[in-house]
Formats: structure tokens, C-alpha cells, sequence
């Protein structure tokens, strides 16, 4: 392992992702290791890759699905605001009518 490498029960740690998850997301080509060893098949991640893992969790925990997920991270890479701005404001939206509809279901449950 060089320098460079991190593995990916570190790269877990710093990213708050589960290992579980890093093979999922590779095997979905969302996240892939630079590296992975020939033999025995252990995952490395790079440095550079820390801030799309950061982003991956980040962007999961806010409700967005994989696919959005990945969706988001390409257009930032190829320099779409736009369509980043979109998927935001429509999870805005989704999450407005959510706290509404949480709100509808409080006022019952408070007139119990």
C-alpha cells in the first residue's frame, strides 16, 4: 500500500459510510477505489476521493436516493449547476410538503 492509499475500513471511518455500503457503491460504479490489490481483492480509496464520500453521505442522509445521488456528483463534475440546483430545490420541496403533512398529523394527534 502506498502512501496515497487509504483503505477502506479507514476510508469508512473518515467518510461515514459503511463498508457495506463502499462495495455496494463500487459495485454500482458511484465510488470506486483507485485501487483495488489483485489478490485479495481489498479496496483502496485515494484522497482526492474523501470530499464525493463526504458528499455521497451528506447528500443519502438529506433523502436523496443513490441514483440522485450519483446524478448530483455528475453534473458538479461536469460543471452543471443547474441541474444541481434543480435536484436541490425539488428535495426542498419534497421535504416542505413532508414537514406539512407531519404538522397535519401532529394537530390530530395533539386534538387526540
Amino acid at each position: 500500500m502506498t502512501v496515497d492509499q487509504i483503505s477502506i475500513g479507514r476510508f469508512s471511518v473518515v467518510t461515514r459510510l459503511s463498508v457495506k455500503a463502499l462495495r455496494y457503491y463500487d459495485e454500482k460504479g458511484i465510488l470506486t477505489p483507485k485501487a483495488k490489490d489483485p489478490f485479495t481483492g481489498y479496496r483502496y480509496y485515494t484522497g482526492d476521493q474523501i470530499a464525493t464520500g463526504v458528499k455521497i453521505s451528506t447528500l443519502t442522509g438529506l433523502g436523496f436516493s443513490l441514483e440522485e445521488t450519483a446524478g448530483i456528483i455528475d453534473a458538479e463534475e461536469r460543471g452543471d449547476s443547474a441541474a444541481v440546483d434543480e435536484w436541490l430545490r425539488e428535495r426542498l420541496g419534497e421535504t416542505s410538503a413532508e414537514i406539512d403533512r407531519l404538522e397535519r398529523v401532529a394537530a390530530l394527534l395533539a386534538k387526540g
